[in-house]
């Protein structure tokens, strides 16, 4: 357990973490923060940095994800409403606009991975219509650089819809 100055009480479990509260459409959801590291090392100037300015800036930045998530949705939304056939509107609905995906995507984690010299937050989040895989969204320096399927905790494939 650290008792750290910018996130507070965390606890060592493969890596960092702690419990942290998001919000995404206007809701509050219980997250986990996971701060990429070893356990004898503390949480870098960086990534505290990483942390301080998402939180400064999340309404802003709250606002921006909510908008890229709809657009990763428009690009995937008719393969999924093909893929579940009948019961298609219970998980790959037909939406105009970010509010309208409220209950079908949560935020799960954000994880800080380890950088030299740029901030960066992966924001993940669990999707009705994709409980397997979910998805990422990338801010590298308070601008959303990848929006995609998360492949790890500190990585986001393709596509990028920017």
């Amino acid at each position: 357990m650290l008792n750290d100055d910018i996130f507070g009480q965390i606890q060592f479990e493969i890596m960092w973490q702690k419990k942290d509260n998001y919000f995404l459409y206007g809701k509050e959801f219980e997250i986990t923060l996971f701060i990429q590291g070893e356990k004898d090392e503390a949480p870098t100037n960086i990534q505290k940095e990483a942390y301080i300015s998402f939180i400064n800036k999340k309404m802003i930045l709250m606002s921006e994800i909510e908008e890229k998530v709809f657009e990763y949705y428009q690009t995937v939304c008719a393969e999924y409403r093909e893929m579940y056939g009948e019961e298609a509107d219970l998980y790959a609905p037909i939406v105009d606009e970010p509010s309208q995906l409220v209950g079908f995507v949560k935020p799960q984690s954000i994880m800080i991975p380890r950088s030299k010299d740029k901030r960066i937050i992966n924001v993940l989040f669990k999707t009705k219509w994709d409980l397997e895989m979910g998805i990422g969204i990338q801010l590298v320096n308070e601008r959303i650089e990848i929006v995609g399927v998360p492949v790890s905790y500190t990585h986001l494939t393709l596509p990028t819809i920017l």
